[in-house]
């Protein structure tokens, strides 16, 4: 039977040797901890007395079952985002610059291939935001330049029709 002293410097025990074995495990008790054993008065560190020091030392595997490595997972791979940030930079630049024929289309088509991939395949391919905001400001700007160029085609026309009357022009002089 043993006694110890607690970090609380309160005296516990008597308690047999497999109470120390589950405090050991516990981490209630460590090799520095004073241990008083059976009828001896003389309190001394877990780690001077031999039964209860073994208690410190590694649990040998013989017979133990062997436990497979834990397995992390791999690393997620980056995803495919070129085509939709892509769609996203010429919709910025046709809504921006007013270039609807020269970026605006191809904006559309690359933010329909992405969001198709996006969609098809989330895992590899990612940025349907991209793709879709790629989308709107493609629609946008070829929606705002068809809207303009219906609003200028009547001045045009009639510009074009006082230039083509050729009596008109000498009236004014």
């Amino acid at each position: 039977m043993y006694k110890i002293i607690g970090t609380d410097g309160k005296e516990y025990g008597p308690v047999d040797l497999e109470q120390l074995r589950q405090w050991v495990s516990q981490g209630r008790i460590n090799s520095q901890t004073r241990v008083q054993a059976g009828d001896n008065t003389q309190w001394r560190a877990a780690s001077e007395i031999a039964e209860v020091a073994a208690l410190f030392a590694p649990q040998s595997t013989i017979g133990a079952p062997v436990v497979p490595p834990v397995l992390s997972s791999p690393a997620p791979s980056i995803q495919e985002k070129g085509l939709a940030i892509f769609s996203f930079v010429l919709g910025i630049l046709s809504f921006v610059l007013c270039l609807s024929a020269l970026t605006g289309i191809p904006a559309i088509i690359f933010g329909h291939i992405a969001r198709s991939r996006a969609t098809r395949s989330p895992a590899r391919y990612g940025g349907i935001g991209f793709a879709t905001a790629g989308l709107v400001l493609g629609y946008v700007s070829i929606l705002f330049s068809l809207i303009v160029l219906a609003l200028l085609l009547p001045a045009l026309a009639r510009e074009q029709h006082a230039t083509d009357r050729p009596g008109l022009q000498g009236l004014g002089t």
